[in-house]
């Protein structure tokens, strides 16, 4: 035996008795197996000869079922070792456990908690028999067109056209509208909640089966089914409601059945409480539906089996070219079909992209702290080179010691995945409490499921394999001699590791920081836009009397009775009607054209419309650039009049003065008496888009364009000088006292829809805000670890520099040097990546550039004070270290 190898069997023996006698006993045991199986090879002369060429422990290879159990025991009996001495070791340093715990937990909780929105908004499948075969029918439409929530629909006539002609390729055709309605059940008051008028297949098309109850029978009846949740909260689950009587705007409905928990519709952020046969309805005009959106409905299939989804297409939009349009202003080029998601086709894009935004921002939290775990255990990998260096020099291999530390720092991650999981149930309802209410209380199932668990386990798995390999290899990589002579040593190579590491995270926080710029000036845009219209101290609350029966006459009585009652309600200064609230998504739009042919021939254009009464203008403080607005005097025995606004003028008449021009909608030319400011009309962040205005007193020469229901569903606005919550209160009383069976549907302050309005906006901001806060929290400590444990690296040569006369602030300006450096280098390394990152989401900025020169300049500025006082720390203990202590210890 070797001068070494003798040292190693000493100091192994002196260390580690128990553990060399466990080793002992293991050689014993190795050698009695190895004669035996000699014993049962004798015969094979080839095996033998193969079985002693891997006579080395740890590197043989067993023959026979029994041995093969024998080595899985050996490396279970390892891997249970290997846990048992990391959670030791983790003990012995519960500071450190629970701040690299805490800071994981922070990382995985966060992208865990985004991710659950994601798979709850885009991932999770529709609480429906095989989605995959349901799909949409959109048509491409021109003119007449309805917007809704972003969804497009078509005029149930056409619905109707559809379903027959396509028969070959759908098992079964249904058709959907959301709206709202005024529920009374026994002596409790009324309520608005939210529905749908559905067609009698609704259900089965989309393989729903009831929990309690049936569904409906056809599409006339006159019956009810209610949601789970307004079963339970309304009617306190009780099962003898089948059969029961409510009434719905005032009409009287059966409760037919309930439906399964977990079914509320197929929309996210939309929880229907009931559905109504489409034709049970009052019928208004010749659609033979309901209510102001009733004639249009959204269409949805179920393919049949074996019908692929590009045949069918290819027959829905022969049908749509061959069935002629129903309104004399529209044009149908054709139709597809778009899969059938919880998100609408036309928002599914933009939710990607917003998701898949505050995604990344998680992940880069996940990063800057999983950096910063890294960086803590190359500092650990440098406390421990005595304990690596003997255990190497008792004959320890080097692949055995980082299979050990890699146990450990999964251990260290597991506990962090753990910590995270539990916070993001937490975090994952406090973002969803955060989505606004679209109609009837919408909820967010964040509810975790297999996925997101699987989610985070892969995340955990992931990050600890990844961030824990470099301390691994950098720790089984220790010197012996060195190791062994002066315990923990210089570890320049770990310093450099970890200064790396603080690079990486200072970079990713400019990201952060940057992105967070940008979203926040991005929400000082959007509330700086001009909406056209003066919104504080204005109330909106919508009434629809087509479910109570009035006609067009009743209806014209009952709003100019409205009118005039809340104009004379105290601190009320002006109102008015219209057909839809501003900025709430809700819009018409129809094909015009100048009447006056000019040198290059007419100027089609599609624009948004509204119809309103004249208090409209002056309640919303609308700004008139030229011209007048209507008037009560512009009924039907006058020139039929429309106010446009300015895109709308430049657009058909560039140059010149729009005022006395015509426009060409329907069978009428329309005069413009004058013209509006520009305005947002859909959505606060829209491109200024062409808008017009007609006058209700003209609402005969509308009928081709609105139908003789247009009338019955209309938006009050009322402007007053007392809380919105006290005229919210007097205008239910006065529809109440006008009619007891009419219902406000909503009523809210204008402020309150134009901040819905910017919920994306606000929330990016938010979100994002908060994961640049920690991000650059994190980036701080990492910083200062560094500088910290550089100065305690360091400790004795401050020491005898300070015995020799240097002053502290020579210390201070040495340690403050390493830190700019790495300040300086995260910070370029950080800009540059945010200039790339910053271009990918451009689409959900507005009114800034996604290089925003103020955001670039100021984001580095919050990142270098906050990082220079985290290095003035380490820097100013630097300079209390006791010359005399350091002077003993050379």
């Amino acid at each position: 035996m070797s001068r070494v190898d003798a040292l190693r069997h000493r100091v192994s023996v002196f260390l580690h008795p128990r553990r060399y006698a466990r080793e002992l006993e293991a050689e014993r045991r190795f050698h009695l197996d190895l004669e035996a199986m000699q014993q049962r090879h004798v015969g094979a002369a080839e095996d033998e000869a193969e079985f002693t060429a891997r006579r080395q422990f740890g590197n043989v290879t067993y023959y026979g079922e029994e041995t093969r159990h024998m080595t899985s025991l050996r490396i279970s009996d390892a891997l249970m070792q290997d846990l048992r001495y990391a959670v030791r070791t983790l003990r012995k340093s519960p500071g450190f456990t629970l701040a690299a715990v805490f800071t994981l937990a922070l990382g995985i909780g966060a992208t865990t908690a985004v991710f659950s929105m994601v798979n709850a908004l885009l991932l999770r499948p529709l609480p429906v028999a095989q989605p995959d075969r349901l799909f949409n029918i959109n048509e491409q439409r021109v003119g007449a067109l309805v917007r809704w929530m972003g969804q497009e629909k078509i005029p149930y006539g056409r619905f109707l056209s559809y379903r027959e002609g396509t028969r070959q390729v759908f098992s079964g055709l249904a058709a959907q509208n959301a709206t709202s309605f005024s529920l009374r059940a026994g002596s409790e008051p009324a309520t608005t909640v939210s529905g749908a008028l559905v067609s009698a297949n609704y259900f089965d098309v989309l393989g729903v089966r009831p929990m309690l109850g049936r569904f409906f029978s056809r599409d006339d009846e006159p019956a009810v089914v209610l949601s789970h949740r307004l079963w339970q909260t309304r009617f306190a689950g009780d099962r003898n409601v089948i059969g029961q009587t409510i009434y719905l705007n005032s009409r009287p409905y059966a409760v037919a059945g309930v439906a399964p928990a977990g079914f509320s519709g197929t929309t996210a952020l939309m929880t229907l409480a009931v559905w109504v046969p489409v034709k049970s309805a009052p019928l208004s005009g010749d659609m033979g539906v309901s209510g102001d959106m009733g004639s249009w409905v959204a269409p949805f299939g179920r393919l049949r089996p074996g019908v692929t989804p590009a045949y069918a297409t290819a027959v829905v939009d022969a049908v749509a070219k061959r069935v002629p349009p129903d309104e004399p202003q529209s044009r149908v080029r054709g139709a597809r079909l778009e899969p059938m998601t919880s998100v609408p086709a036309s928002e599914h894009r933009g939710m990607v992209r917003f998701l898949g935004m505050v995604l990344a921002a998680a992940a880069l939290v996940l990063l800057i702290a999983s950096a910063n775990i890294a960086g803590m255990l190359l500092a650990r990998a440098v406390a421990r080179r005595r304990e690596m260096a003997v255990r190497l020099a008792v004959g320890a291999g080097r692949g055995r010691l980082i299979w050990q530390l890699l146990t450990e720092s999964a251990v260290l991650f597991l506990l962090g995945g753990v910590g995270g999981f539990l916070l993001a149930l937490w975090l994952a309802r406090l973002l969803a409490a955060w989505v606004p209410e679209l109609t009837g209380g919408a909820v967010l199932d964040v509810t975790p499921d297999l996925r997101v668990l699987g989610f985070a386990l892969v995340l955990t798995a992931a990050t600890g394999i990844l961030f824990g390999l470099a301390p691994a290899l950098r720790a089984s990589r220790a010197e012996l001699v060195p190791a062994l002579k002066d315990g923990a040593g210089r570890g320049s190579r770990s310093a450099r590791g970890r200064s790396i590491f603080v690079v990486a995270q200072l970079a990713l926080s400019v990201v952060l920081l940057v992105a967070t710029g940008l979203f926040v000036r991005t929400l000082r845009s959007a509330l700086a836009v001009d909406p056209g219209v003066d919104p504080d101290g204005v109330v909106v609350a919508s009434v629809d009397l087509a479910p109570n029966g009035y006609d067009e006459a009743r209806g014209h009585a009952f709003y100019s009775s409205l009118i005039e009652h809340v104009s004379a309600l105290p601190g009320v200064e002006s109102a008015g009607l219209a057909r839809y609230v501003l900025l709430s998504g809700n819009v018409e739009t129809s094909d015009i054209e100048p009447a006056e042919v000019g040198p290059k021939g007419r100027t089609r254009v599609n624009a948004v419309f509204d119809v309103v009464s004249p208090g409209y203008f002056r309640a919303l403080s609308s700004p008139l650039v030229a011209g007048r607005v209507l008037s009560a005097a512009d009924d039907e025995r006058g020139t039929p009049v429309v106010v446009v606004n300015q895109t709308l003028a430049r657009r058909l008449w560039p140059d010149e003065n729009p005022l006395g021009k015509h426009v060409r909608t329907l069978d009428h030319d329309w005069e413009v008496v004058g013209v509006l400011r520009d305005g947002r009309y859909e959505s606060i962040d829209e491109q200024p888009q062409p808008f017009m205005v007609f006058e209700l007193g003209q609402r005969s020469f509308m009928a081709p364009l609105l139908g003789p229901t247009y009338w019955l569903s209309m938006t009050l606005y009322v402007r007053t000088r007392i809380p919105a919550a006290q005229v919210i209160q007097q205008i239910r009383g006065q529809v109440r006292a006008l009619d007891p069976n009419v219902a406000v549907a909503y009523a809210e302050p204008l402020t309150d829809v134009i901040d819905r309005a910017l919920f994306p906006q606000r929330v990016a901001a938010r979100l994002i805000g908060i994961f640049g806060f920690v991000g650059l929290l994190l980036a701080a400590i990492g910083i200062y670890g560094v500088l910290a444990y550089h100065v305690a690296q360091r400790t004795r040569e401050f020491g005898i520099r300070l015995a020799l006369g240097a002053r502290g602030g020579d210390v201070v300006r040495s340690v403050m040097r390493r830190g700019a450096l790495l300040i300086v280098m995260g910070i370029a390394v950080g800009l540059l990546a945010a200039a790339a990152v910053t271009r990918l989401v451009s689409g959900l900025l507005y009114g800034i550039s996604p290089l925003d020169p103020v955001t670039f300049v100021v984001a580095p500025l919050v990142l270098i004070v906050v990082a220079l006082v985290a290095c003035w720390i380490p820097a100013r203990r630097a300079t209390r270290v006791d010359p005399v202590s350091a002077l003993r210890a050379e």
